[in-house]
């Protein structure tokens, strides 16, 4: 975080967590219940309840410069990238 504030030259503030590259249900729920365990998590007005799953489809279509929208349309995933979409949306509200 430091050498990122450093080059740009600003503050930068944390305002979601966003679990990522998920490969199992209750490693993911051990995860999150730790996190709302910790006091700058309770104490954040913002919190999201998405998680982004670990796909093949996700890395090839990385490889391949192309987003999973187009990629794969129908890859399971995507409903979790269009809940975050809607919740970084609604930040500016």
């Amino acid at each position: 975080m430091r050498e990122l504030k450093d080059i740009l030259d600003g503050d930068i503030e944390i305002v979601v967590i966003v679990p990522n590259m998920v490969t199992s249900k209750s490693v993911s729920d051990r995860v999150l219940g730790d996190l709302r365990g910790n006091r700058l998590w309770q104490t954040s007005r913002l919190m999201i309840e998405c998680q982004i799953r670990k796909r093949v489809d996700l890395a090839r279509a990385w490889h391949e410069g192309k987003s999973i929208f187009s990629y794969n349309p129908r890859c399971d995933v995507i409903e979790s990238y269009r809940k975050l979409a809607d919740f970084v949306c609604g930040l500016g509200a």
